[in-house]
């Protein structure tokens, strides 16, 4: 739920309503919360992912050109779709194209405000890659509700798991022998973190653009957030954030 411009009750019965409201659907504290002059749209988020931040910036750079202010929630997974899908927050930070299809609720925003660059991570230097097809024969690690790995990976002997750190434990543990994963995060948790087995193979395997999506009742707001997504990219503030996240692991 958006909450709107100028919408202050007139009773305080209604006043601490709509407080118990702010705070405990939307997490704020009263101080957080500015009764009418301020316009919020939820955002769900896959958890723990690096990448989330480059495009919180983007998103919440050009909602605040149209007046509204944004809060980020993280979900595992798909449920973020379900989420937004259901109406109980208002949009997914990104998704790759076409969730719209799977989800007839959602309104895909048509301007990228990130891009996967998906690269192929193991310790078998034997490994290498031409497209996913190169991989068979290879068991593969998924993170759940990653659309494009898991549609990808469809055809390969292959653990589903639910965080990140589980991902990167299998194949240290030799029980995968590869997963895929966005090469700025990649390139993140090796400065962070010690993998001397783990190694990066290079080309990418896939390159994907990744959209914005709001339910379909902010058909309005879509058309206006698409335009001022369109002038931030003519801008050229876009393709610098977007590229700001390979430079920053370099």
């Amino acid at each position: 739920m958006i909450i709107p411009r100028n919408t202050i009750p007139n009773s305080y019965v209604l006043y601490g309503l709509f407080l118990w409201i702010g705070l405990f659907s939307f997490g704020l504290s009263a101080n957080e919360e500015e009764f009418g002059d301020i316009q919020i749209v939820r955002i769900g988020q896959i958890a723990d992912q690096d990448m989330n931040l480059v495009s919180q910036e983007i998103l919440t750079e050009a909602y605040r050109r149209i007046g509204y202010k944004t809060r980020y929630f993280d979900y595992p997974g798909r449920r973020s779709l379900i989420e937004v899908s259901g109406g109980r927050i208002d949009g997914e930070l990104f998704r790759i194209k076409g969730m719209e299809k799977k989800y007839p609720n959602l309104i895909m925003i048509p301007v990228p405000v990130n891009e996967i660059q998906s690269m192929v991570i193991t310790k078998n230097k034997d490994i290498k890659v031409n497209g996913w097809e190169s991989l068979r024969g290879y068991k593969a690690g998924v993170l759940r509700g990653i659309k494009y790995s898991e549609e990808a990976t469809s055809f390969l002997e292959r653990i589903i798991v639910e965080s990140n750190s589980e991902l990167f434990s299998l194949l240290d543990k030799d029980l995968i022998d590869f997963f895929v994963f966005n090469k700025a995060s990649a390139l993140k948790t090796f400065k962070e973190q010690r993998f001397d087995d783990f190694h990066i193979v290079e080309p990418p395997i896939a390159r994907y653009k990744l959209y914005h999506y709001l339910n379909s009742r902010h058909a309005e707001l879509a058309q206006r957030v698409t335009k001022t997504l369109k002038d931030m990219k003519n801008e050229g503030i876009m393709d610098k954030v977007i590229e700001s996240q390979f430079n920053s692991v370099r």
